[in-house]
């Protein structure tokens, strides 16, 4: 179980400096991972398309993905996207690593 978190846009500038971060943590084993959003301005589609490859990687290995401190931008996007019903947010680090540990 780990936290990430994002700084700043998630895209074309840095998508495969955090895909290989990521990456890393699942070659280590992780299978629950807290995507600490708070600090995120801007995700791309293929971002995204990358977050929902690690979903589906994880979740037979009885993993997920979950975002925490959500911005009003990706409260938004998740919700216009319908990816909301897929990945669930909370409010705070602390708050996902406990219903992780569920």
């Amino acid at each position: 179980m780990r936290v990430y978190r994002f700084e700043g846009d998630f895209g074309s500038q840095n998508i495969w400096q955090v895909q290989s971060e990521i990456e890393a943590l699942l070659d280590e084993g992780v299978t629950k991972l807290v995507l600490n959003v708070g600090r995120m301005t801007f995700i791309n589609s293929s971002a995204l398309g990358f977050l929902i490859k690690v979903w589906k990687d994880v979740t037979p290995k009885g993993g997920t993905v979950v975002f925490s401190e959500p911005t009003d931008f990706m409260t938004r996007t998740l919700s216009v996207l319908g990816l909301d019903t897929v990945f669930k947010v909370y409010p705070d680090d602390d708050t996902a690593l406990a219903a992780l540990e569920d």
